[in-house]
């Protein structure tokens, strides 16, 4: 299952039928965000691709989503999803520039029903323990306290 649009869309639609994988791939397009959990909790593997890039910066909003879905989750080894993802603990990380390392790891895990479980269940528990909405604010309000105490 594709999930979302973009410019790339069409091209993945084309391949995946040119490849003879139409019958194996649903392109549902983009969808309201309140479908996504979902979508992610029908899902064994989910992806967070990138393309290699010398000066690569992601908010990993999509990336925290898919960890705390409880699923094995496979992504590119870059910037801030390698501080996050911790390969072969909470998550696999590929080389963005090997196509063949991708296509290796999600092989891994589609073959692997007991990496995916314990991928996604340790991926949860990062991001409950590191990760949350509640997590950051009590950051910044430590933050906030260390400031006036500095200030005074």
């Amino acid at each position: 299952i594709l999930v979302g649009g973009g410019a790339s869309a069409d091209q993945l639609r084309d391949r995946s039928r040119t490849n003879g994988l139409g019958g194996r791939v649903t392109f549902l397009g983009r969808q309201p965000y309140d479908r996504i959990p979902a979508l992610a909790a029908a899902m064994d593997v989910l992806l967070a691709p990138y393309a290699a890039q010398q000066r690569f910066y992601f908010s990993p909003l999509k990336l925290f989503e898919y960890m705390s879905s409880g699923r094995a989750v496979l992504a590119a080894r870059l910037g801030q999803i390698a501080e996050v993802v911790q390969h072969r603990e909470n998550g696999m990380l590929y080389d963005p520039s090997s196509s063949q390392d991708f296509l290796c790891k999600l092989g891994e895990l589609a073959r692997s029903p007991e990496l995916r479980a314990r991928l996604g269940a340790n991926a949860r528990r990062t991001i409950q323990q590191h990760y949350t909405w509640d997590h950051n604010a009590r950051l910044v309000a430590e933050a906030l306290e260390k400031a006036v105490a500095t200030r005074q």
